[in-house]
């Protein structure tokens, strides 16, 4: 996208991410100090960039 370094797939995949990959809780970590969620997502289209991306979430 324009000026950043997310590409057009990273925005679609925001948007799509609980019809098009399947999501997985891994166990929480700590990241720093503070519990932190994690979470697999894998895209299930074939002509995906990803094989797998790894989200971290502070809880609130």
């Amino acid at each position: 996208m324009f000026g950043t370094d997310f590409s057009y797939e990273d925005f679609a995949h925001f948007q799509g991410m609980a019809t098009d990959s399947n999501m997985t809780r891994l166990p929480d970590q700590d990241m720093q100090g503070h519990p932190s969620f994690v979470v697999e997502t894998i895209p299930v289209s074939d002509g995906s960039k990803y094989s797998r991306i790894l989200s971290l979430a502070l809880p609130v």
